[in-house]
């Protein structure tokens, strides 16, 4: 029962690092002062998402198991906006430190919006996010843990039936 609770809290936490990717990789080029198509709707973005990542983990998973119930479900749900507010700000940390050397330079030669994302950042980019990817990974397994402790499943849902009825035996096998 321990070993599928843990699958099931590391399943919680690769889904939700999934969603929160393709959902930042896309918005993450719009926050971006040097590719955003419209600077005001960059800002808006970039507002938006630093609202997200003030409010904490658990209350996002607690309006998850209000709105859906009880388990695994509420906790991908629940982590998908911490992890995607903070995987923007990261992504796009990324793509202004790139410069816009490569930018000028591909729109020079006529290179549209989406040639310079995919022809020109992205093949400089893809190790970063890789990286940036594993650290938020790392982050989210703990986290998930103790968000299971709140409804949201895995392996935090049967600590804390155990610990709710003193079953300390079963819990260190």
């Amino acid at each position: 029962e321990l070993i599928s609770g843990m699958l099931t809290t590391l399943i919680i936490a690769f889904l939700a690092v999934l969603f929160s990717f393709v959902l930042s990789f896309l918005l993450s080029f719009f926050v971006a002062n040097n590719t955003t198509p419209n600077k005001y709707i960059g800002q808006l973005l970039r507002y938006s998402v630093m609202l997200i990542r003030t409010i904490p983990t658990p209350i996002w998973v607690l309006i998850a198991v209000a709105s859906i119930g009880f388990g695994p479900m509420a906790g991908i749900i629940g982590l998908l906006f911490p992890t995607t507010s903070y995987l923007v700000k990261a992504f796009a940390a990324q793509i202004e430190e790139e410069g816009n050397e490569i930018i000028e330079a591909i729109q020079s030669v006529g290179g549209t919006w989406w040639h310079v994302i995919f022809k020109g950042l992205l093949p400089k980019l893809l190790t970063g996010f890789t990286a940036t990817l594993g650290v938020r990974f790392e982050l989210d397994v703990p986290e998930s843990v103790i968000l299971g402790m709140v409804g949201a499943g895995g392996i935090g849902y049967l600590l804390q039936s155990y610990i709710q009825y003193y079953d300390f035996a079963n819990l260190t096998l």
